[in-house]
């Protein structure tokens, strides 16, 4: 049976079983989100064996290279020794400078770090404030904003949601570390048509996203649809129909209730774009779902799951994700 060493412990995971499962069963502390290689919440790296091609499904060159793979989907078939990534920032102090409503339920919060800070938009920042931490979304673009921006949907239960959307003000100071993530707009082909999905505050990434392509004049086809609960969950409507007539390869549509294969627009150029999802899982497990009765292979999706990690065990049950 293979042994997987993971910091200072040696697992048994033998080729039945999935290595995410064993980690956590051992109390190995190892994020993760989709449990279906979509989100690459639980992406980790072998410094020594090969990890199974399966579990390399989806995954850039760059992490290839080195030697990455996702837990959720490694059957193990010979001993390994893997990591977690190593992020690329330290922890820093920052300032929030505004806070404002976008709707009843998402606030626009700026940040000023003490030092500039290297990303993408669509990228993910992790905040602390008073031991709590959360991971968010960048919407902010390094070349047009001097500061960061990210969009906050409060939560039932969630220590970080809960004190932005509700007590936070200019001056407050709170702390940033671990830029990372590879759902961002990569130009390898600036002709390639994009589809955008957004699930409620999912808006603000894919919204980076946008502006991101945008800022590098891509040429293809842009569609990005909103996808939430109600009307009142929509947001920016007004900034995104001008940012659409000021960009005519960008189009815009909002999806309210259920989610259905319907919900997919009639495009022609479907089976050649690329997938951008953001949203909590049971959201992109739906738009997966979807995609995959198109045949669109995992290879043209890039995916920002949001999990449950700031909110409380008893808080989950107030959480309505049934839309």
């Amino acid at each position: 049976m293979p042994i997987i060493q993971f910091k200072d412990q040696n697992i048994h995971c033998d080729k039945q079983q999935i290595l995410l499962d064993e980690l956590l069963a051992a109390g190995c502390s190892v994020p993760f989100s989709c449990r279906a290689g979509l989100c690459h919440s639980c992406l980790m790296y072998a410094t020594a064996g090969t990890p199974p091609k399966t579990a390399q499904q989806g995954l850039n060159q760059e992490q290839l290279q080195k030697n990455g793979f996702l837990a959720c989907q490694c059957h193990p078939d010979a001993d390994l020794v893997v990591r977690l990534p190593s992020h690329q920032h330290d922890a820093m102090p920052a300032i929030i400078t505004s806070v404002t409503a976008l709707n009843q339920v998402v606030k626009q919060v700026q940040i000023s770090p003490s030092r500039l800070i290297d990303y993408h938009p669509g990228q993910q920042i992790k905040l602390t404030h008073h031991g709590h931490e959360r991971t968010y979304t960048l919407v902010s673009h390094p070349e047009q904003d001097q500061e960061l921006i990210i969009h906050v949907q409060r939560i039932a239960g969630g220590n970080i949601s809960q004190w932005l959307c509700e007590s936070a003000a200019p001056g407050d100071t709170i702390t940033l570390c671990d830029v990372q993530g590879d759902c961002y707009y990569q130009s390898k082909n600036p002709h390639s048509p994009l589809v955008l999905i957004a699930a409620e505050v999912g808006l603000g990434a894919m919204l980076g996203v946008i502006q991101d392509a945008l800022w590098h004049q891509h040429r293809g086809p842009i569609h990005l649809i909103h996808h939430v609960p109600s009307v009142a969950d929509l947001y920016l409507q007004d900034s995104l129909r001008e940012l659409c007539q000021r960009n005519q390869q960008l189009s815009y549509h909002t999806v309210v209730g259920s989610w259905t294969k319907d919900s997919l627009p009639q495009l022609t150029y479907l089976q050649q774009s690329h997938f951008f999802f953001a949203g909590a899982t049971p959201r992109i497990m739906e738009y997966w779902t979807t995609l995959q009765q198109f045949n669109i292979p995992l290879s043209q999706c890039s995916v920002i799951s949001f999990g449950l990690e700031e909110v409380s065990n008893q808080a989950v049950d107030n959480l309505d994700l049934s839309f």
